[in-house]
């Protein structure tokens, strides 16, 4: 008998980290039973137990499982508060305007 395949979580939006900001989106997926998915929040199992699909409003490190399946990789969700180090949805677009501007600038005056 071979191991249980692992399920993955699917997180929309699906940049990383993923910030409560940006109205994060889990997702269970993969083989087991579907609407008896068990969740995980930093490491212990945690009250949304059979739904396949939620919203989070708490930061923390969450895995899913399914019976039959193993423990899904872990997806850490920040509150996008000070110590986070990247800058994902909005604010990371618009760090990543401004690497691009001058670049769009030369760009935009090359010869046709």
């Amino acid at each position: 008998v071979g191991s249980p395949e692992t399920p993955q979580l699917l997180v929309e939006p699906p940049w990383t980290p993923a910030v409560l900001w940006d109205r994060v989106t889990l997702t269970c997926q993969g083989s087991g039973t579907t609407g008896a998915t068990i969740w995980y929040k930093d490491g212990q199992r945690w009250g949304q137990e059979g739904r396949d699909t939620f919203n989070v409003t708490n930061k923390g490190t969450y895995q899913c499982q399914r019976p039959g399946s193993g423990l899904s990789p872990p997806v850490r969700v920040s509150n996008g508060g000070h110590g986070d180090t990247a800058l994902p949805g909005p604010a990371g677009s618009v760090c990543l305007l401004a690497l691009l501007l001058p670049r769009l600038e030369e760009i935009r005056n090359a010869p046709q």
